[in-house]
């Protein structure tokens, strides 16, 4: 069976062509995920994984850019239980 064009029923919708095009993923794209608390020690959730204490943020985050090709670090800070309210209290403290 031969045909005479080619057909492009999915091309036509622009939801439809967003939905079905190439997609590429580059380094330059991504973000490093580091969790910041006050000792370094793993992360019993997350095998591999580990919290970074302040001293040793800064080491990290200049050798993580230094030897990939991504993009930036993304900071998650990781706070005692006894801090931790239902409001998120400790996130508008003064202090820190």
């Amino acid at each position: 069976m031969e045909l005479s064009s080619r057909p492009r029923r999915n091309r036509f919708l622009k939801n439809l062509r967003e939905g079905i095009k190439e997609v590429t993923l580059e380094p330059s794209a991504l973000l490093q995920p580091i969790f910041v608390s006050e000792n370094t020690e793993p992360i019993k959730a997350m095998p591999g994984v580990q919290k970074y204490s302040l001293e040793d943020l800064e080491k990290l985050c200049k050798e993580t850019l230094k030897n990939s090709k991504i993009c930036g670090v993304l900071l998650f800070a990781s706070i005692d239980k006894s801090l931790k309210t239902k409001k998120a209290d400790e996130a508008l403290n003064p202090e820190g």
